[in-house]
């Protein structure tokens, strides 16, 4: 519950005065610092888990999910290779999701297709989405392109998956493709409707100028559609992370810690921008994206600008 809300350190104070830790206890941890992206203590307790108490297929779920969302691609493999030939532990559909994830996110696509045509069952859609999301990352359109189309077929009812989708044919300049396959749900950013709009956008704008003062340029290339440039930044500027930040900034006691959820993996842009924020507000802001959280905090970001 602690670390679901941001709160590791709670998390583990109450973890290390559990007297007699069972599997759950060890796998609930795990998991915790993975969602993170602290995989390196992940790690760290999974090495002291194996020699008190046997681990089991959540255990590597929960360590590989870690590793991935840290980048530690030669550990994600060895301990792979080690579920499956020390451990004699039969790869699930999460453990495929997650090592393909780890090797698409670091750009080795070709050897997460490889795993994928490795399966000894079908492949399902989360294995899809973390081949797709690595293309997408990479600028692999070929391999790309196959994965969108699996995505597509497997029918998947998450919003936010048609928007990987559409994102990727768009970044591909497949437009036909998102306009025949694509059945994608609206996404309202610049909501309008809330009584507090013109202070929040207000806000944004002062934001807006001190970040550009200390260095900061739109990433425009995060608008995939064929926009002009001011239009562009324009739509930057009211992504709905961004009208959440403010809305939390003008509603709590300066210092307080904002906690912000969004239902699409965070832009390229927009964790620029609230690493900007949390210098120039001097506070700390947690943001949990469909993906792990990020925890922004004097200008940096927890994930190290790796997610």
């Amino acid at each position: 519950m602690y670390a679901k809300c941001g709160l590791i350190s709670c998390a583990r104070s109450i973890y290390d005065r559990i007297s007699s830790k069972d599997l759950i206890c060890w796998n609930t941890i795990i998991a915790c610092y993975g969602i993170h992206g602290q995989g390196r203590e992940a790690l760290t307790l999974f090495q002291q888990m194996k020699d008190e108490i046997e681990p089991d297929h959540a255990t590597f779920a929960a360590l590989l999910s870690a590793l991935s969302h840290s980048g530690l691609v030669e550990e994600g493999r060895h301990w792979f290779d080690d579920m499956v030939n020390e451990y004699k532990i039969k790869p699930s559909e999460k453990h495929y999701a997650c090592s393909v994830d780890l090797l698409a996110r670091a750009g080795e696509v070709e050897e997460a297709k490889e795993l994928i045509t490795s399966m000894e069952t079908k492949p399902g859609l989360a294995v899809w989405v973390a081949l797709l999301s690595g293309c997408h990352k990479h600028k692999k359109f070929s391999i790309g392109e196959l994965a969108a189309n699996r995505v597509l077929e497997l029918i998947p009812e998450n919003t936010g998956t048609f928007v990987l989708v559409a994102n990727f044919f768009a970044a591909a300049k497949m437009w036909d493709a998102v306009e025949v396959n694509g059945r994608l749900h609206a996404f309202l950013m610049d909501d309008t409707s809330h009584p507090q709009y013109e202070q929040i956008m207000g806000l944004l704008c002062n934001l807006e100028n001190e970040m550009k003062a200390m260095g900061y340029v739109p990433k425009t290339d995060f608008v995939l559609q064929n926009l002009e440039e001011d239009v562009k930044v324009k739509m930057l500027g009211i992504h709905s992370e961004r009208l959440a930040i403010a809305f939390g900034l003008l509603n709590t006691a300066p210092g307080t810690r904002l906690l912000i959820t969004k239902n699409l993996r965070v832009c390229g842009d927009c964790h620029e921008v609230t690493k900007f924020i949390s210098v120039i507000v001097k506070r700390e802001i947690i943001v949990r994206d469909v993906k792990r959280f990020h925890h922004f905090k004097d200008g940096t970001c927890s994930c190290g600008d790796y997610w």
